[in-house]
């Protein structure tokens, strides 16, 4: 089953308009959005009279141009996940089945999957994968291919250290359980007792350090075997934390979140978000600005060393510097769904809900306004099996 890239690139373009919001910056744009001359209003960063958060980063009023041309999502189910290797080189899910892709200029729509898609990872601009319901798809620079599970395994995450040593997290009636791909062959791992829980994220910053986490499991790949990492009683105490997403730039810096209720019997209509850290020896609760949200769940971590690590979910997003984190402010609140972020440095961050948004270090683009006709004519590329 395959695509060929001529038919990739004879689709159809499609674009939306939203507006430019910079914070405290002249005419610069990023590749792909044209500047206006138009006369601007002025806007608060964190809406008109409103209070900036305390944790907030401190941030001037900002100029708001005539729309532009720019892609945000057509889909109202928002978009999910974000992979590149470098900026000029991203993918992106749309709603469940459209597959975006970035060229450095524009988003484009580069492929319907034939099912619904949870993640995605770039090991490289030629090795990217997909995977969801029972299926996999891999990406070799030309070409989408379909690599069937064999069961009703719904896969959740997956990080690859090579293009012969790949990792996939899912469940499959109610078990966890962990796939490899050794460059020829997809099969499940050695399956490990998770008890209850269910897998939400897997990562790993080398061949010999990969995590999967899911509730308050957190299991370890040493290079040679899986295990479940006994955590300290004090990591936790009596919460009862779904861990659910997982980061890190090396062994010595992994980042975990997830969410909790806030007293014993707020579950699940009133949580919080909570922070780990492993420096490689000790397992450390990082504080987090306090979120005046009922149910802020936690989407996902990302990052790009030691210093830019954000933290995204739904009606909010933080960044952590290096020492401490803070909230982002936003320009259009309340904030929905962040279901995505991508960092490639500390000056070049994507992040996603119902638009695809920009950050360059001092200014946000992205404010979904959808030009008439624009959507609704997604390209049908159906996949077929191999």
């Amino acid at each position: 089953m395959h695509v060929q890239s001529g038919q990739m690139h004879a689709v159809k373009r499609i674009f939306c308009s939203v507006g430019l919001v910079c914070l405290g910056c002249a005419s610069h744009a990023p590749a792909g959005v044209r500047t206006s001359t138009t006369k601007a209003s002025t806007v608060s960063i964190v809406g008109v009279g409103a209070q900036r958060p305390p944790h907030a980063l401190a941030l001037p009023e900002v100029n708001e141009p005539e729309p532009l041309t720019w892609r945000v999502s057509c889909d109202p189910d928002t978009i999910s996940d974000i992979t590149g290797v470098n900026g000029d080189d991203l993918w992106a899910i749309e709603g469940e089945r459209n597959l975006l892709h970035f060229d450095g200029i524009e988003w484009s729509v580069a492929l319907k999957s034939p099912f619904p898609v949870a993640a995605l990872f770039a090991n490289a601009i030629d090795d990217v994968w997909a995977v969801g319901s029972g299926s996999v798809l891999r990406y070799d620079g030309h070409e989408w291919k379909r690599i069937e599970t064999g069961s009703n395994l719904s896969l959740v995450a997956v990080w690859a250290a090579a293009r012969n040593d790949v990792w996939f997290a899912g469940n499959e009636s109610g078990k966890p359980q962990i796939l490899h791909f050794d460059g020829v062959q997809l099969q499940p791992y050695r399956t490990m007792d998770f008890g209850p829980t269910m897998l939400n994220d897997i990562w790993g910053t080398s061949p010999s350090d990969v995590w999967a986490v899911g509730g308050q499991t957190v299991a370890h790949f040493n290079g040679s075997d899986w295990s479940i990492v006994p955590l300290p009683s004090t990591v936790f105490g009596n919460r009862s934390v779904e861990l659910r997403t997982i980061w890190g730039s090396g062994k010595g810096d992994c980042w975990f979140a997830g969410n909790a209720p806030r007293g014993p019997s707020d579950w699940p209509y009133r949580t919080e978000v909570l922070a780990y850290h492993f420096d490689g020896n000790r397992w450390k609760e990082s504080p987090l600005p306090y979120l005046n949200i009922d149910h802020p769940t936690v989407r996902k971590l990302r990052g790009h060393g030691a210093k830019s690590v954000w933290l995204v979910g739904d009606g909010f997003r933080m960044q952590f510097d290096g020492k401490r984190w803070q909230t982002m402010p936003i320009n259009r609140p309340p904030l929905p769904r962040a279901a995505a972020v991508w960092v490639g440095s500390s000056n070049d961050i994507w992040l996603a809900d119902q638009s695809l948004a920009h950050w360059d270090g001092s200014r946000l683009l992205g404010r979904p306004s959808h030009a008439p006709g624009a959507c609704g004519d997604t390209p049908d590329l159906q996949l077929t099996d191999i």
